[in-house]
């Protein structure tokens, strides 16, 4: 049980890692693409 227990958050954490890397980098996208008045997102 001890072995399964650490072995569980850690598959979890690897995912979890990759999907924040890649939705903060989404989300940087983002901004910079909305940055310049192209679809009025200047004002967001």
């Amino acid at each position: 049980t001890t072995s399964s227990m650490p072995t569980k958050p850690t598959v979890t954490a690897t995912p979890l890692g990759s999907n924040l890397t890649k939705k903060k980098s989404i989300i940087t996208s983002h901004k910079v693409t909305p940055k310049p008045t192209t679809q009025g997102f200047e004002a967001a």
